[in-house]
């Protein structure tokens, strides 16, 4: 066993130098067969340079021998260096406008789709009174704002500027809202707003759309109809029929406030003009709800509650608002009517204990005469917290429509007081309004 494990050892050193030859050769051969493949490459590669070589010869001959075509070439060469500057200068102006096109697309809420108009009254008075003689009692201008952008969203707004007794102009911000169109029959409404309850004070105060130099009495600043809120208001129209439909405003503001006399012992007036302040954070909260069975006719009722706060440190109180409303106009005849209501709740803690109740009414008819004149005929009624402002009033004018926007008014109030002759002024107005 030993010497066949012997010879098997010498027959193995014997054959392994052969196996490795064997081996180093297989790779030699396979490294030669790339070298070759190489120089074939190489080869004919060679050869298709040299057939292109001959070829650009004959090329440059025969181009010699045609100079037409070469002055040809050298005008290709031209024109695509001209062509080459051109694109140049295209790309250039291509840079430039994306970069205002970016500018643009960054800018476009501000371009092509807003629009803003401008719009307003302005209004001059005489007052002859039979006490206390006359004068030049209105000097007003009280330009209004609208910013809209798309049929989205709106800013109005309005300013009034005036004239005090003592020389002074007087500003004020009649309101200031932006509009959210969220629907044809939906409109939402937040800052500062004409009050909703009632017609007077948000649609016919203007002096170009009043009837009358003044305002029938109650209906005023600080007396039975509120003037304006800061809160957020819905509002809209929704037809029912074909000439049929509902509107509706409906709101939640800070709420009035209320001013005691100078005695401290009594409520003197309630002030609505608008204000940042709430009760304790309470808020007031109500709307007007009309129906206009015929174009030619309108009907709503207002109401409102919430808490009332004093400008001194007083207890709160209940506050209540309502009121009803109606116009009806029928070709040249034009009636309008009004009544509104405010309630102060009791407080047992506060120096004006008990409740009270402001309110008025008024009734007007308006009718269309030839020549472009138009007579005025109102009655309207205040009950006060003091009974030393309650106070009747018969108001006839009559009126020169320049145009349907430019008025010339000229009344005759006869104010009674019902408890005292402190209101009893009787005067000649007029005014000279122009609603643009």
């Amino acid at each position: 066993m030993k010497e066949i494990n012997k010879y098997f050892l010498w027959v193995m050193l014997l054959l392994l130098p052969q196996a490795l030859l064997a081996e180093v050769d297989v790779k030699a051969r396979a490294e030669i067969e790339v070298l070759k493949k190489q120089v074939q490459d190489l080869t004919k590669l060679l050869t298709e340079h040299v057939k292109t070589k001959q070829e650009v010869k004959k090329l440059r001959t025969i181009l010699a021998s045609r100079p037409v075509e070469k002055q040809d070439v050298k005008k290709l060469v031209v024109a695509h260096k001209k062509t080459k500057e051109e694109v140049t200068t295209l790309l250039a102006k291509q840079e430039d406008t994306e970069k205002k096109l970016k500018h643009l697309e960054k800018n476009a809420w501000n371009m092509g789709n807003s629009s803003v108009h401008l719009a307003g009254y302005g209004s001059a008075g005489y007052e002859a009174q039979h006490t206390k003689g006359s004068r030049f009692n209105l000097v007003q201008f009280s330009p209004i704002f609208h910013y809209m952008y798309k049929d989205l969203v709106m800013l109005e707004s309005e300013l009034e500027f005036e004239v005090s007794n003592t020389g002074a102009t007087n500003v004020g911000l009649e309101y200031l809202t932006i509009d959210l169109f969220l629907h044809d029959y939906v409109t939402v409404i937040a800052g500062k707003f004409l009050s909703p309850l009632g017609q007077f004070r948000q649609n016919y105060h203007p002096t170009w759309i009043n009837k009358l130099p003044s305002a029938p009495v109650g209906f005023g600043h600080d007396q039975a109809a509120p003037v304006s809120d800061v809160g957020l208001q819905v509002r809209g129209g929704v037809p029912y029929s074909d000439d049929g439909r509902f509107n509706y405003a409906l709101y939640i503001s800070n709420g009035p406030g209320i001013e005691l006399n100078g005695a401290g012992d009594t409520i003197d007036r309630i002030e609505s003009n608008g204000s940042t302040k709430a009760a304790d954070g309470r808020m007031v909260c109500g709307g007007r709800v009309g129906i206009v069975p015929l174009p030619r006719l309108e009907i709503a009722v207002s109401g409102a509650i919430g808490t009332i706060a004093m400008s001194t440190p007083e207890p709160n109180r209940g506050y209540a608002a309502y009121g009803i409303d109606f116009r009806y106009a029928y070709k040249k005849l034009d009636l309008r009517g009004e009544y509104s209501r405010q309630r102060v709740d009791h407080a047992y803690a506060s120096v004006a204990p008990r409740a009270f109740n402001v309110y008025a009414w008024y009734l007007q008819a308006a009718y269309k005469l030839p020549y472009k004149f138009e007579a005025v005929v109102r009655y309207s009624d205040f009950h006060s917290f003091n009974e030393a402002k309650d106070q009747g009033q018969w108001a006839c004018g009559l009126n020169y429509l320049y145009t349907s926007n430019i008025i010339v008014k000229l009344a005759y109030e006869a104010n009674r007081g019902r408890h005292t002759k402190i209101v009893n002024k009787d005067r000649y107005l007029v005014q000279l309004a122009f609603g643009f």
